[in-house]
């Protein structure tokens, strides 16, 4: 996808099914194109050891970023890079005028927007990645289901709840909640079926909407 499309950074989730960060990170740091080599990548990474990053140091990333995290931070990381726009040194009352928030279905990003001062890029980054963690965890969700592997399942829904609550979408918040809870003890899992396919049926339409936003995020760049 990399070849296909020149990125100004990438938010690299190192515990990605199929292929991790970690093998992703080489082949784009050793692609025979400069213009691909030379983008910045960006660990995101749960785990806080010193071997670890190390690992992604050594793999070729630039920088890394411990999830979760906040979108002051990302906006740091970007702006270090060089990756943000001039219009993002507006005065706070300025940017205050300009913030949009059109009500959706499920999702809220009053609060993201505000911690990124309404930054376009950075929003479309969060987004993007979000998208990607949504495309994860149903996938896991529904592996783990089929296989009865809670401690999976606790797992995948322990470390999408930030975001959940980080792009308003109060609607699942609870019924994550929950469901780490059941996963995490083992118990209550008799009617679990129900909660799931209404977790993936809000988190599909939570995609749509977030596909919508980065869409107009887009025009904005």
């Amino acid at each position: 996808k990399t070849q296909q499309k020149l990125y100004d950074v990438i938010l690299m989730d190192i515990q990605m099914p199929i292929m991790d960060g970690y093998e992703a990170t080489k082949i784009i740091k050793n692609d025979i194109s400069e213009q691909v080599s030379k983008i910045p990548v960006i660990a995101m990474t749960a785990y806080t050891s010193k071997n670890d990053i190390k690992r992604a140091i050594n793999a070729g990333m630039d920088d890394y970023i411990f999830k979760p995290f906040k979108p002051t931070e990302v906006y740091k990381l970007l702006k270090k890079y060089g990756k943000i726009n001039e219009e993002s040194n507006k005065a706070p009352e300025v940017i205050e005028k300009q913030l949009k928030f059109e009500p959706k279905k499920y999702i809220n990003l009053k609060f993201i927007r505000e911690e990124t001062m309404n930054e376009s890029s950075i929003l479309a980054l969060l987004i993007e990645s979000f998208i990607n963690d949504i495309d994860e965890f149903l996938e896991i969700l529904d592996k783990g289901f089929k296989s009865k592997n809670w401690k999976l399942l606790h797992e995948a829904t322990h470390k999408i709840k930030p975001s959940i609550r980080m792009f308003g979408i109060s609607k699942l918040d609870q019924i994550i909640h929950d469901l780490v809870n059941r996963f995490r003890e083992e118990k209550q899992l008799n009617n679990i079926d129900k909660r799931i396919n209404l977790c993936n049926e809000i988190l599909k339409d939570v995609k749509i909407e977030l596909l919508t936003e980065l869409k107009l995020l887009k025009n904005e760049q």
